[in-house]
């Protein structure tokens, strides 16, 4: 009598179907290829990564701001207090613009 094998993993995942708009196919192969991962596992990256990579580029944002803060600061170019302000209003820019680009 033959063993039984067990399914793989991908056989029992969920399956979706997505069209996709022309050139995007091509876009997610190129990424995944650079990757090194498959073109599956790249979508799931980036459904999964969106809000991490925002979190991420909003705080080096911030904290570039604040060194530059410190820098100008330390060149006696401004105070410490003025350049915090446009750090400040430097990060609350880049959120808006985020919050504008959400799906």
């Amino acid at each position: 009598m033959e063993e039984e094998k067990e399914p793989y993993p991908s056989t029992l995942a969920e399956r979706f179907q997505v069209r996709l708009p022309p050139g995007l196919r091509d876009e997610i192969k190129a990424a995944a290829e650079a990757n090194g991962r498959s073109m599956n596992a790249e979508i799931i990256a980036r459904l999964r990564g969106g809000q991490a990579d925002r979190r991420e580029r909003i705080a080096t944002a911030a904290l570039v701001g604040i060194l530059s803060c410190f820098r100008e600061y330390n060149g006696g170019n401004g105070t410490t207090e003025g350049r915090a302000r446009v750090a400040v209003i430097h990060a609350d820019a880049l959120i808006a613009e985020l919050d504008k680009a959400k799906p």
